[in-house]
């Protein structure tokens, strides 16, 4: 009921945001109109920022995420751990399809050992298969681990099995331990925070005292994860957010979190613990974004 009553909240937010923005957009398409020269500057002006969004959509950012940690096994400092998350398929479909194929061939150039992903895979229950055709050309050496979005839960047992007859370790409040001669991580994965059960107890019960990256679709749930959980991982890694997908001078107004603007995009960190949201690859309603590159996370261990 919790979950529930907030995205009800930040339907009514977001409803009130794009009122207030229509109204501005009005107010000023009617003032400019005038004035020959101003509303000509206007039209353009409101171009300009439709094909900038669409053109920074498209465009694939790399960031550089180096986590420090003395619990890092050498085996694992020269690891090469790839993390993305919300491709959500569904819309601009045709255009979605041809953006996922690069990022897949992007990906396998840089010939990950393992691949990470933050869920929702689709918007809705519609793009499931085709999405699923481009994501079975991923290779990774020591193995692909996921969790689910709150989208993914449109068409969840035909994920589910798209996921398991592609090999792609579910982690569902559970968790794999990933080994090497010199040493051992944890990755454990919680489910949804909206529309699935997250047990992190359960998630973390076999990380012991390994270096432990927890996949947390949703950040919202940092606010209200246990103390001691927290200092169980050494990372958390989310997306959910889309980087507000559209910012205007600092200012996000369609976030999906209870929180808004703080936990949209970046590294957070607590007394006991760390969370990087990531930007994402996709979007919803517009092909659009502003301020928010959608992007891949190049994950660098390194031992203290």
């Amino acid at each position: 009921m919790k979950n529930t009553n907030s995205r009800k909240r930040l339907k009514i937010r977001e409803l009130i945001y794009l009122i207030l923005g229509f109204c501005v957009f009005t107010v000023i398409l009617t003032v400019s109109m005038k004035n020959i020269y101003w509303f000509t500057a206007y039209i353009l002006l409101c171009v300009s920022f439709v094909i900038y969004g669409v053109y920074e959509n498209s465009t694939i950012h790399t960031k550089d995420l180096v986590i420090e940690s003395d619990k890092i096994p050498l085996g694992f400092e020269n690891m090469k751990i790839i993390f993305f998350a919300d491709i959500q398929m569904d819309y601009f479909y045709t255009k979605n399809r041809k953006k996922i194929r690069k990022i897949v061939n992007f990906i396998n150039k840089e010939k990950p050992d393992i691949i990470l992903f933050g869920g929702d895979y689709i918007n809705k229950a519609r793009g499931t298969e085709t999405v699923f055709e481009e994501l079975g050309f991923l290779k990774a050496g020591k193995g692909i681990y996921t969790v689910y979005g709150n989208h993914d839960y449109y068409d969840y047992k035909k994920i589910t099995s798209r996921l398991k007859e592609q090999g792609i370790n579910i982690l569902k409040n559970n968790s794999a331990e990933i080994k090497t001669e010199n040493g051992s991580i944890v990755i454990a994965g919680i489910d949804d925070y909206l529309r699935g059960t997250p047990d992190i107890e359960k998630a973390l019960g076999g990380s012991g005292d390994m270096f432990t990256i927890l996949l947390c679709h949703n950040p919202d749930y940092f606010e209200i994860m246990p103390e001691e959980a927290k200092e169980k991982t050494d990372i958390i890694l989310s997306g959910h957010t889309h980087g507000g997908q559209l910012n205007l001078f600092g200012f996000a107004p369609f976030v999906p979190s209870r929180y808004g603007s703080k936990y949209r995009y970046g590294m957070k960190e607590t007394k006991n613990s760390k969370i990087y949201i990531t930007s994402g690859l996709g979007g919803v309603v517009f092909p659009m974004r502003f301020m928010a590159r959608p992007e891949i996370v190049n994950l660098v261990l390194k031992k203290k």
